[in-house]
């Protein structure tokens, strides 16, 4: 009597996991899909991945550092042949991971430069309040960088109706998330009006220059 009893306990788990399974797999299905998609819209980590890829043993400069050199630096003037591996916030550890990823195809590198700031040895993306960048480092650069699930997808770092507008803004509009040019600068066609460029300079100044700010988050 109680084999039988076990045999039907045991039977309605089967039956109940395989209805479960077909209960979320549309879900996951749904997802996974608004995952890809997500990150087949372009921005500046995956062009200049695709760019060191396809061109690393051609560089002759290679700038590496945060938006103060992604701004600041106009390649196009510099007669050898340049290329800005720079993020905005990007901290000194992954300026070296980038150096180290491509270190055996740098052939004809002869310049490498590197900003020093005054947060560039103390602070890291883990310490501040841009720790979801380094995401864009493990999804477009193939880095493996920290344990956390929300570190390895899009569809974790923004809320879901942002996902879905970033979708629909880059299918409709194609407006995207590249705003770097040919060699690595970046650009910014819709910088804010001077309104909101006072407010943005009022929020920069306390989250990173304040020691009241328990954290120091990268430029």
């Amino acid at each position: 009597m109680i084999y039988i009893q076990n045999l039907q306990l045991g039977y309605s788990i089967k039956k109940w996991t395989i209805k479960l399974f077909f209960f979320l797999l549309p879900l996951f299905i749904f997802l996974v899909t608004i995952e890809l998609i997500l990150r087949n819209i372009p921005n500046d980590y995956s062009y200049k991945r695709k760019y060191l890829d396809e061109n690393a043993e051609k560089i002759e400069v290679l700038f590496l550092g945060n938006s103060h050199v992604s701004y600041d630096i106009n390649p196009a003037f510099i007669q050898l042949r340049s290329f800005k591996a720079s993020h905005g916030s990007q901290t000194i550890d992954y300026d070296y991971m980038l150096i180290e990823k491509y270190s055996t195809r740098f052939k004809n590198l002869k310049y490498l430069v590197i900003p020093i700031d005054y947060f560039t040895l103390f602070t890291r993306f883990s310490d501040g309040w841009e720790e979801n960048r380094i995401k864009n480092y493990n999804i477009y650069y193939g880095m493996h960088q920290g344990f956390k699930i929300s570190y390895y997808f899009e569809i974790l770092n923004n809320k879901f109706s942002a996902n879905i507008s970033r979708i629909i803004r880059f299918y409709t509009n194609s407006i995207s998330h590249k705003y770097c040019k040919n060699l690595g600068n970046s650009f910014n066609d819709n910088y804010p009006i001077q309104k909101e460029m006072i407010d943005n300079g009022s929020f920069r100044a306390f989250v990173q220059h304040s020691i009241n700010n328990k954290k120091f988050p990268q430029a």
